[in-house]
């Protein structure tokens, strides 16, 4: 603590250069990281992108190659005969037709080693050729045709999985065959296709740690995988990846997508030409941001040597500041308060003399400075005395008011002279120091508050109190119904184009146990759109104010389980229902 007061301003220095030095290096610091972390991953992101499409161009034409071996088999005479005429074909025709077809594939899809199966099968589902893989027992062969009958003459892309006693996972392409010029079907043929080398076409591209490439469906189902894992099986649909109808779809974009385990993904996709797949990777983030993250930490390192460099700069540099300056502190510091003499022990130039002759000046100063205070200290008793000189006095008020009434009457001004009586008493009534008084004295001064508010208002309403003989001497909290009179003429009536009427009433509950007060109004009324537009409305804020007050009221001197309900019909009015313990004065007792 000592140190500190004998080297705080080295300190503040210090500090302030801390602070100063660390906020410049790392508001450029988190600048430049950011810049690079954005052109870094958007770098990788569009080569990523660049990479997908390059290799959907390669599938594409792998899938163009089966879409034209598709065509040349369904054009062919040979086929086309023999389906047409499948019934009439010897045994002998069938095997040398069988034959012809074989040895035309054969010719044509030389290229294609990746198909497993070609099946040709007659409307009626007889087989006319089937080479390799037999479709014809798998379950999916009605429905894989059902398909290519929807689709009428267009080639149907679809897979199916897990086939065999290996398990075989197969891509399949249908297409209906029809008679020439005619709309009615003639047969079918499948092509199935190894999904293993259907996978090969894109599973040696890197996206970097963690990626996942597939081949997805209009669905968002897995049609293929690059990697053997649950969450890319073939089959599974990948529901956090937005439908394949929307504009982030569009060709040459990427997007960003969470996981269901909320891993951040940017995908990376690209359309598969004669299908309606997407060849889709999904590059996680972490990698994407590892490359700024090592970037960030050469940054953090060299901001660390730095700061170091500018310590030790800071304190080789602080010594030739701070000793002519300590001399000067310490000259202050021992000072006889009584005898203050200057400092002269400056033999530089520049601040520290500066200092020196301020301090100078202000020990002359400090005469003057005593005997100002002592005049304002004269001058702040005075003024106490006309304060307390200026204070009304409130018998003074109310015997101004008295005078005003009696100028009033002789005057002639009957109103006024009401009014003014009405004010003196609502006064006289609101200073006292009583917090209860009884129902018919709260009556008397809502009655002089709407003798003012009918001068106000020119007679604009009536009031109608209904208090029965057993409830005048009640008691209740002062000035308590006074705030809702007043909504009711302010808020309720004085809007009207019609006379008003306010209805004051008071009954007993049926227990005995309490007194149940009614103020009503025939007024606009509102609704909870207007309640809480007027809420906001600051030009309305006492409307607010004196019924939480009310509340608040209520609740501290009875119990939050007395209180008030609002009912109002818009262009009806108002009801405000109060209901307060019935308190009588006993032996005893004093309110």
């Amino acid at each position: 603590m000592k140190f500190y007061r004998q080297h705080r301003l080295k300190f503040n220095m210090f500090l302030m250069m801390i602070i100063v030095v660390l906020s410049i290096m790392s508001l450029v610091g988190v600048s430049i990281n950011m810049a690079f972390a954005n052109i870094s991953k958007n770098r990788l992101q569009i080569s990523y992108q660049q990479m997908i499409e390059e290799r959907g161009n390669i599938m594409s034409m792998t899938i163009d190659n089966v879409f034209k071996l598709c065509d040349e088999i369904i054009t062919n005479d040979t086929i086309y005969e023999a389906l047409c005429n499948y019934d009439q074909l010897s045994d002998t025709d069938f095997l040398r037709i069988h034959k012809e077809i074989e040895a035309f594939i054969a010719s044509k899809y030389y290229f294609l080693n990746s198909i497993k199966a070609i099946n040709i099968i007659t409307d009626d589902r007889q087989f006319l050729f089937d080479e390799g893989y037999d479709v014809s027992t798998g379950k999916y062969i009605e429905q894989i045709m059902e398909t290519a009958d929807v689709a009428g003459g267009k080639t149907v892309w679809s897979y199916i999985k897990d086939i065999g006693r290996k398990q075989t996972n197969y891509i399949i392409t249908t297409r209906a065959i029809n008679y020439r010029f005619r709309t009615e079907r003639v047969g079918y043929l499948i092509v199935s296709i190894s999904e293993t080398y259907f996978k090969n076409l894109f599973s040696d591209l890197y996206l970097g740690e963690n990626a996942r490439i597939m081949v997805l469906d209009k669905n968002n189902d897995v049609v293929s995988s690059a990697v053997n894992d649950e969450r890319d099986a073939i089959g599974t649909k990948l529901s956090f990846l937005p439908d394949a109808k929307d504009e982030v779809w569009e060709a040459g974009s990427f997007f960003t997508a969470s996981s269901e385990d909320g891993t951040k993904y940017t995908v990376v996709h690209a359309k598969i030409d004669q299908t309606d797949w997407q060849l889709v990777g999904l590059v996680a983030d972490s990698y994407l941001n590892s490359e700024s993250n090592a970037f960030f930490k050469m940054v953090l390192l060299a901001g660390i040597l730095a700061f170091f460099v500018i310590i030790v700069v800071f304190f080789a540099l602080s010594n030739s500041i701070f000793k002519p300056l300590d001399a000067l502190v310490n000259h202050m510091r021992s000072a006889d308060p009584a005898s203050l003499m200057p400092f002269n022990g400056s033999k530089q130039s520049g601040e520290i003399e500066t200092l020196a002759n301020a301090y100078n000046a202000q020990i002359s100063q400090i005469g003057d400075l005593i005997e100002e205070i002592k005049e304002n200290e004269k001058n702040k008793n005075e003024m106490k005395l006309q304060l307390l000189q200026a204070q009304i006095n409130p018998h003074f008020l109310f015997n101004t008011l008295d005078s005003l009434k009696w100028v009033a009457l002789m005057s002639r001004c009957d109103n006024v002279a009401h009014g003014i009586n009405a004010l003196s008493e609502l006064l006289r009534s609101a200073i006292s120091k009583r917090e209860y008084v009884t129902l018919k004295e709260e009556i008397h001064n809502i009655e002089n508050y709407i003798t003012i508010m009918k001068i106000r208002f020119n007679e604009y309403f009536d009031v109608h109190i209904a208090l029965p003989k057993e409830l005048e001497d009640t008691y209740i909290l002062k000035m308590l119904l006074q705030p809702m009179v007043e909504n009711s003429i302010i808020h309720g009536i004085s809007n009207l184009n019609r006379k008003g009427l306010i209805e004051i009433s008071a009954v007993r509950s049926e227990n005995g146990q309490d007194v149940i007060i009614t103020v009503r109004d025939n007024g606009v009324g509102f609704n909870e759109e207007t309640l809480a537009a007027a809420a906001k409305d600051t030009r309305q804020k006492s409307f607010h104010i004196g019924m939480d007050n009310v509340a608040e009221r209520i609740a501290l001197y009875f119990g939050k389980e007395y209180g008030y309900e609002i009912h109002s019909v818009p262009g009806k009015g108002t009801e405000v229902i109060f209901t307060l313990p019935f308190l009588v004065q006993e032996e005893g007792t004093s309110y």
